[in-house]
């Protein structure tokens, strides 16, 4: 097994560990007989389990953000936000502890979700003030719009954990949809509709 391989065997079975027991009850020795590799070799790649933590948190923040960056590109409504999915339901029970557990995360940790949260709408809030000052959305309040799609992106992220929702791709789709429709001036929603680079919600009436 490769440098590479044996790595992601660590990394893998700490989730396990941590979903399982709690971050703060869960001891390098747990994750070392859950990855069934001896105490060396896990010292080889990480000093705590802090570290562990800490490049799970990494790669996944990377890729979100990195994945955002595709929204200012060409492409679907699908195609844009599929770096962004890919990234947040690689590893479900990673989420599930962000979403449900981060309380056992230490506080250095929690201060970096946050950190986190606060860079991913400060990014949607910048592309909605451009939207507004160039008159392609409603006169609205970018940051409080911003992180109202972002709760609505960690609802959906909480039903697909609890499996209610299969397939991510299609919902934040849809829902991209519906918060299109909500923030648009009514001639541009129009014309948008007329080129069907925009559908209306399922439910309108």
């Amino acid at each position: 097994m490769n440098r590479k391989k044996r790595e992601q065997l660590i990394l893998n079975a700490a989730i396990q560990v941590f979903h399982r027991e709690g971050y703060d009850k869960t001891s390098v020795s747990q994750i070392i007989d859950e990855a069934g590799v001896a105490r060396g070799t896990f010292y080889l790649y990480f000093k705590s389990k802090k570290d562990v933590l800490a490049l799970l948190l990494n790669r996944l923040f990377t890729d979100v953000i990195t994945g955002l960056k595709a929204f200012e590109g060409e492409g679907t409504k699908r195609e844009k936000a599929s770096p962004v999915v890919a990234a947040l339901t690689r590893d479900a029970l990673l989420i599930q502890l962000l979403l449900f557990a981060s309380h056992t995360i230490d506080e250095e940790f929690q201060a970096q979700i946050k950190q986190f949260e606060d860079e991913v709408v400060k990014r949607i809030a910048s592309w909605l003030e451009a939207g507004v000052q160039n008159g392609i959305y409603r006169p609205l309040k970018p940051l409080v719009t911003a992180r109202c799609f972002l709760g609505s992106v960690k609802e959906t992220l909480v039903s697909w954990v609890r499996g209610e929702t299969p397939e991510m791709e299609p919902v934040i789709e849809a829902l991209i949809d519906q918060f299109s429709y909500s923030i648009h001036q009514p001639e541009v929603l129009l014309e948008a509709l007329a080129e069907k680079t925009l559908s209306l919600p399922e439910n309108f009436h």
